[in-house]
C-alpha cells in the first residue's frame, strides 16, 4: 500500500481529529513528513522494484504508481508520459497531487497542463502547493504558475525561496522573467530577516545564472544596502556590486575598505573584490589601506593585495611607495610582480633598477625583470644593453635582454633605439657567442639597420643548432634593404638541405622556412622550388592553416599553377590545397597578391584534366579549385551538386571537409543556378539532399518561384518547415498564394525538431512575419499571436525583440511607444534598441517620449534615448538643443549626442564651437566630433585642417595603441563627408593609399578621395570603391 494525501482522507482525518484525537497511523504519517519532507526524492526512498513493460503495457497499480514516482520530469517528454500512464490520467494525477511522496506531487502538478486539467482548476493546486513541505514542489509549482502568466509577488517569491543555481527549472524560470526577477532577487539577498546563508547561496547563484545590467534600476536596493545598519547585509551588497560594472564604485569600494580596516572575518574577501571591480576604484581610497595591509607582519593573501593596488597612468608616487617598502624588505617579489602588470609605463627608480638587474643576474624571475625593464625607458633599455654586453652573464639571460630591446609589449615605453645604442649592438654581431650574435642581427634588423655580417647571422638563426630563443624571434624579421633580403633568402635556400637532415622538431622547422620564402622569396625558382617540395612532402593541416593567412608572392601562385600538371596523386592534392588556401579568402581581398587577376585567368591544364578525372583521391578537390577559376561553369556546378549527393568507394559519405568547401563554392553561384531549379526541387523530396538544395534554391529569389508549391507542401514537415517558411519568403511577391499557409505555419504551436536557440512557436512566429512581408501579405493576421504573447510575463521580451519583423506599422509602433513609457526595465531598453537599429522611424510619436527619456536618472537610457533621437530626425528646432546640452553637461552621454547631432548635418551648426574645441584639445571624444564636423559640412569647414593634421599623424600627441582603424576611419568619414571643401587632404591621402597594405583601409580612404574628387581618384589610377552596403539589423537576439 501506498500513503496518499487525498482530499477525502485530509477531510477525515480533520474530523477525526475534532472527535477522536489524532490517530497513530496518522501521527506516524506527519511525523515521517515532517523529518523527511522531500521523500522521494533520495536513492535510497526507493526500492529495487522495476515494473516489466507487460505490467506498464496492462496497468498494474504499481506499476503506474512506480512511472510517476520513478522519473524526474525534466528528463521526460510529457506527451509519451502521460500515455504510459494509462487511461484516465488526468484523474490519477489529481489523486495524486496530494500524495505523501514528494516526488509523486512534484510530477502530479508538473503533468496536469499537458493532462487537460483547466487553468483554473490547475492553478488553485499551484497555489496551495506554493507552501509545500518540499521545497521542489513549491518550485515547480511556481514555475507552472509563471508558465500560466502569473507573476504576482507570492508566486516570485516562492521561486526566489527556492532559488539555486542547480535547479534549472527554477533559474530558467528566473532568468526569462528578467528584471522582474532580478528585483525580486536583491530584496531576498538584502533583507536582514533572512537567514545570512541562504542570502549567500541566492546571491551565489543569481551571479552563475542571471545576466544582469548594472544600470537596471531593480539594482536600487543594493545600492541602498551599501548604507544598512546591518554589516553583513551592507558586505553582501558590496561584494555584489563589485562585479557588476556600475557607474561609480566609490561607496562599494568604502565599503570594502571598511572591512579591511576592520580586519573582519572577510577582509580577503574585500581585497578580492577590489581587484575584480570592472573598473578601477578611487586610489587615494584603497591604496593607503591595502599598503597599511601590505606592511603589517603576519598578514595572509599578499600576493591578492599586491594585485589589487590601483596603479594609473603617471601614478609614480603608489610606484615609489611600493618601491620604499621592498627596498626596506617588504615583499620585494610580491612588488615586482605587480609592476610587471602594470599597463603603463613605470619609472625607474635606483632600487627597481638594480633589483631587476639582480634578478636577471642571478637567474632568478628572468623574463618578467626583462619585460619590466623594457617599460622603464631610457634606463631600462641601458640596463638591458649593459647585461647583453656582460660576457660573465649566461647565454639565455644575455639573449632574452636583446630580445627584449624589441619586445612587442603594447604596455612598454615605446622608443626606438638610439644610434649610439645600435652601435653597441652592431658590436655584438661578432660575439664569440653565437646566440649573442644572432639576437644582435634580429634587433638590429627589426631597427632597420641592414649589412652582410647581420644578413650572415639571421641565417644562421633559421639553422637547425640555433638557438632555441633566436628561432622563435627570426620568423617575422626582414632586411629593408633588397640586396640583403636577396642575401638572404638565397642563404636559406641553402640552408634547407640541412633542415631535412635534422632529427628532431624537422617538419616544423621545414614548414616555418617555407612559409618565410612563401612570403619574401620573390622571384627566386630556387626559393620557390624549396616551397613547393616543402608544401608536397611536408605540410599537414596546421601548416595549411598558416598558409591560408600568411603572406605570399605572385610568383609562388603561378609556380604552384604549373606544377599541378606535373603532378599526381597525393603532390598534386597537396598542390591544390595550397592554391585553394591562398585563393579562398571568402570574398576579402589580400593585400599581397591580386586575387582577382589570378582567377580571371584560364585554369591551371593540370587542374581541368584532374576535375574530370576518374581519381578519387584528387577529384573533388580539383573541382572545388576549379570553381574558383570558372564559378559558372554548368559542368562544373553539376559536378559539385553531385559531389554533394556522392558517397566514396566505400559507400560513405564525402569528408566534411570537402562537403564545407562545397558548400562554400555554390553559396556564391546566385543566377548561374537558375537552369538547376528542376533538379533542386527534386532533390526538396531527400530529406538527406533537402539542406543542400534549400541553400541554393534561397539565392535565386524570384527566380526560384518554380519551387512554391512544394515548399507550401514542406510547411507541414516538423524538422523543415522553418527553412520552407524562408525560401518563400526568399522568393518575393511571386509567393503571394502561399500566404495563407504561411500565416497558419506561423500561428502553429506545434514543436519543430530543430528549432535552434529559441523557443519553437516563437520561431515560427518569427519566420512568418518576415516571409509575409518579403512576399508582401498582409501581417495583420498576426497582430493578436504577437498580443498574446506580449501579455505573456516569459514571452513578452523575445516577442517584443521580434516585433520589428512585422515591419513599420502604426501597430509596431504603437507596442514599442508602450514599451518605451513601461515602467519595466527591460520593456524600456528593447523598445530604446528598435528606435535606434530597427528601421521605425516616426518622430511625432516618438520624439516627446525620447525627449522625456533624456532626462532620466539612469546614465544607459539617457543614451540610448540620446541616440534614438539622432535616428528619428525630429524636428531640429526642438531636438537639436536637448543634444546640444547633453553634450555640454552629461560626460557618460557625449558621445550619443554628438553621433546624434552629426545626423542633423548644418541643422546642427550651434554644435560646431563644442566640437571644434573637442578636437583642437584631443579629448576623449575627438574622433566622434570630427565624424559629427563632415556630416555638418560647410559650416564646419574650419575643422578641416585640424583633421588634415590627425591624418598626418602631427595629431593626437599621445598616439593610441588600440582601435587604430576606427580611428582612422573616423578621420576618412569626416574628410570625405566634406566633399570638395577638402581638397587640400587629397595629397596626404593618396600617399597614405599607396603606403597602406590592408584592403579595408585602402577601400576606406578611396572613398574619402572619390567623396572628395572623382577625377583626382581616377587620374591616379585608384579603383572606385564599390558603395558601402546599408547597415540592416535583424532583431533576433
Amino acid at each position: 500500500m501506498h500513503t496518499k494525501w487525498t482530499l477525502a482522507g485530509i477531510f477525515v482525518a480533520g474530523l477525526l481529529l475534532t472527535t477522536a484525537g489524532t490517530s497513530v497511523p496518522a501521527q506516524a504519517e506527519q511525523a515521517e513528513q515532517e523529518a523527511n519532507p522531500c521523500q522521494g526524492y533520495e536513492d535510497h526512498d526507493r526500492d529495487a522494484y522495476r515494473p516489466t513493460e507487460e505490467e506498464i503495457a496492462r496497468g498494474d497499480a504499481k506499476a503506474r504508481y512506480w512511472l510517476l514516482s520513478y522519473p524526474d520530469f525534466r528528463h521526460r517528454e510529457e506527451e509519451e508520459w502521460l500515455s504510459e500512464l494509462g487511461k484516465d490520467v488526468a484523474d490519477y494525477l489529481l489523486q495524486h497531487v496530494e500524495d505523501s511522496n514528494a516526488k509523486v506531487r512534484a510530477n502530479a502538478i508538473y503533468l496536469l497542463q499537458a493532462a487537460g486539467i483547466s487553468a483554473e482548476e490547475r492553478q488553485k493546486i499551484y497555489m496551495r502547493h506554493l507552501n509545500d513541505p518540499c521545497p521542489r514542489v513549491q518550485a515547480v509549482s511556481a514555475v507552472r504558475l509563471v508558465q500560466d502568466g502569473d507573476t504576482s509577488p507570492e508566486v516570485i517569491t516562492a521561486l526566489v525561496r527556492n532559488f539555486d543555481d542547480k535547479s534549472y527549472e527554477v533559474s530558467n524560470t528566473l532568468r526569462t522573467l528578467r528584471d522582474i526577477s532580478v528585483r525580486s532577487l536583491v530584496d531576498f539577498i538584502v533583507n536582514p530577516s533572512e537567514s545570512i546563508d541562504r542570502r549567500r547561496e541566492v546571491a551565489e547563484g543569481m551571479r552563475h545564472t542571471i545576466w544582469i545590467d548594472a544600470n537596471s534600476p531593480s539594482l536600487k536596493p543594493l545600492f541602498d544596502a551599501l548604507e544598512s545598519e546591518d554589516e553583513e547585509t551592507r558586505t553582501l551588497a558590496a561584494l555584489m556590486l563589485s562585479e557588476l560594472d556600475v557607474e561609480d564604485n566609490r561607496r562599494v569600494a568604502e565599503v570594502l575598505v571598511e572591512l579591511i580596516e576592520q580586519e573582519a572575518y572577510n577582509a580577503e574577501d574585500a581585497i578580492a573584490a577590489i581587484r575584480e571591480l570592472r573598473a578601477d576604484p578611487p586610489s587615494e581610497l584603497v591604496n593607503p589601506v591595502l599598503m597599511k595591509w601590505i606592511a603589517t607582519p603576519g598578514r595572509v593573501h599578499l600576493g591578492l593585495a599586491h594585485e589589487a593596488i590601483v596603479i594609473e597612468e603617471d601614478n609614480s608616487p603608489i610606484i615609489l611607495e611600493l618601491c620604499q617598502q621592498a627596498e626596506a624588505g617588504i615583499h620585494p617579489n610580491l612588488v615586482f610582480k605587480r609592476l610587471v602588470r602594470a599597463w603603463y609605463p613605470v619609472p625607474p627608480t635606483p632600487w627597481l633598477l638594480d633589483y631587476l638587474t639582480a634578478e636577471i643576474r642571478e637567474q632568478r624571475e628572468i623574463e618578467d625583470a626583462v619585460t619590466l625593464l623594457c617599460k622603464m625607458g631610457e634606463p631600462g633599455l641601458k640596463a638591458l644593453m649593459d647585461i647583453s654586453h656582460d660576457p660573465e652573464v649566461p647565454l639565455y639571460e644575455r639573449t632574452l635582454c636583446i630580445i627584449g630591446l624589441v619586445s612587442d609589449d603594447p604596455y612598454r615605453d615605446k622608443q626606438s633605439l638610439a644610434p649610439h645604442e645600435l652601435a653597441q649592438l652592431e658590436s655584438l654581431i661578432d660575439d664569440e657567442h653565437a646566440a649573442v650574435a644572432q639576437a644582435a642581427a634580429i634587433a638590429l634588423t627589426k631597427h632597420g639597420r641592414s649589412s652582410p655580417e647581420i644578413t650572415a647571422q639571421l641565417i644562421a638563426a633559421w639553422s637547425p643548432e640555433a638557438f632555441y630563443l633566436v628561432r622563435d624571434e627570426i620568423d617575422d624579421t626582414v632586411p629593408t634593404d633588397p640586396e640583403q633580403r636577396s642575401a638572404l633568402v638565397s642563404g636559406l635556400v641553402l640552408l634547407y638541405p640541412k633542415l631535412r637532415e635534422k632529427r628532431f622538431n624537422r617538419e616544423a622547422d621545414i614548414r616555418r622556412l617555407a612559409l618565410f620564402l612563401a612570403a619574401h622569396g620573390g622571384d627566386s625558382m630556387p626559393a620557390m622550388d624549396v616551397v613547393v617540395d616543402a608544401i608536397v612532402n611536408h605540410f599537414e593541416d596546421e601548416a595549411f592553416n598558416k598558409l591560408y593567412y600568411a603572406r605570399v608572392n605572385p610568383g609562388l601562385v603561378k609556380r604552384l599553377e604549373a606544377e599541378l600538371g606535373q603532378r599526381e596523386g597525393h603532390a598534386q592534392l597537396q598542390i591544390m590545397e595550397a592554391l585553394y588556401l591562398i585563393l579562398a579568402h571568402h570574398g576579402l581581398p589580400r593585400d599581397d597578391i591580386d586575387i582577382g587577376s589570378i582567377l580571371a585567368q584560364q585554369p591551371p591544364a593540370g587542374l581541368t584534366v584532374a576535375a574530370t578525372a576518374d581519381a578519387e583521391e584528387v577529384r573533388p578537390m580539383a573541382i572545388i579549385l576549379y570553381s574558383m577559376y570558372r564559378p559558372h561553369d554548368p559542368q562544373n556546378i553539376t559536378r559539385l551538386i553531385e559531389l554533394l549527393r556522392s558517397k566514396n568507394a566505400q559507400g560513405e559519405d564525402i569528408e566534411s571537409s570537402i562537403l564545407h568547401r562545397v558548400n562554400e563554392r555554390l553559396e556564391i553561384l546566385n543566377e548561374s543556378l537558375e537552369p538547376f531549379v528542376p533538379q533542386l526541387i527534386a532533390m526538396l523530396d531527400s530529406s538527406e539532399d533537402r539542406d543542400t538544395a534549400a541553400k541554393l534554391l534561397g539565392q535565386l529569389g524570384p527566380k526560384a518561384s518554380p519551387a512554391i508549391d512544394k515548399l507550401i507542401e514542406l510547411l507541414a514537415d516538423d524538422k523543415f518547415g522553418d527553412d520552407a517558411c524562408r525560401l518563400l519568403g526568399s522568393i518575393g511577391p511571386k509567393a503571394i498564394r502561399a500566404a495563407p499557409q504561411i500565416l497558419e505555419f506561423g500561428l502553429s504551436t506545434k514543436p519543430l525538431l530543430a528549432p535552434g536557440p529559441f523557443s519553437p512557436a516563437r520561431n515560427r512566429l518569427k519566420t512568418a512575419s518576415i516571409a509575409l512581408r518579403q512576399i508582401e501579405a498582409d501581417t495583420t493576421p498576426l497582430q493578436p499571436e504577437y498580443d498574446q504573447r506580449l501579455a505573456d510575463p516569459i514571452q513578452q521580451f523575445e516577442t517584443l525583440e521580434d516585433l520589428s519583423n512585422l515591419g513599420q506599422t502604426p501597430y509596431v509602433a504603437d507596442r514599442i511607444a508602450t514599451a518605451l513609457k513601461s515602467d519595466n526595465w527591460d520593456l524600456k531598453q528593447i523598445a530604446l534598441d528598435h528606435l535606434i537599429f530597427a528601421d521605425q522611424e516616426q518622430p511625432d510619436l516618438f520624439v516627446p517620449l525620447l525627449l522625456e527619456e533624456t532626462k532620466s536618472t539612469n546614465t544607459l537610457t539617457r543614451s540610448k534615448a540620446a541616440s534614438a533621437l539622432g535616428k528619428q530626425k525630429g524636428p531640429a528646432k526642438q531636438i537639436v538643443p536637448v543634444l546640444l546640452h547633453l553634450m555640454r553637461s552629461d560626460p557618460k552621454v557625449r558621445a550619443a549626442a554628438i553621433s546624434s547631432l552629426g545626423n542633423y548635418g548644418p541643422e546642427s551648426v550651434d554644435a560646431v564651437p563644442d566640437l571644434m574645441k573637442l578636437i583642437r584639445e584631443e579629448e576623449e571624444d575627438a574622433f566622434n566630433a570630427m565624424k559629427a564636423l563632415g556630416q555638418i559640412g560647410g559650416p564646419a569647414k574650419e575643422a578641416i585642417p585640424i583633421i588634415e593634421e590627425y591624418l598626418s599623424g602631427k595629431r593626437p600627441a599621445e598616439k593610441p595603441e588600440f582601435e587604430a582603424f576606427w580611428r582612422e576611419n573616423s578621420i576618412l568619414k569626416a574628410l570625405g563627408s566634406f566633399g570638395p571643401a577638402a581638397r587640400s587632404a587629397l595629397p596626404e591621402l593618396l600617399a597614405k593609399y599607396r603606403d597602406h597594405n590592408w584592403w579595408q583601409s585602402r577601400e576606406e580612404i578611396a572613398r574619402a578621395i572619390y567623396n572628395i574628387s572623382p577625377g583626382f581618384g581616377a587620374v591616379n589610377g585608384i579603383p572606385r570603391p564599390p558603395e558601402p552596403e546599408p547597415a540592416v539589423i535583424q532583431f533576433g537576439w
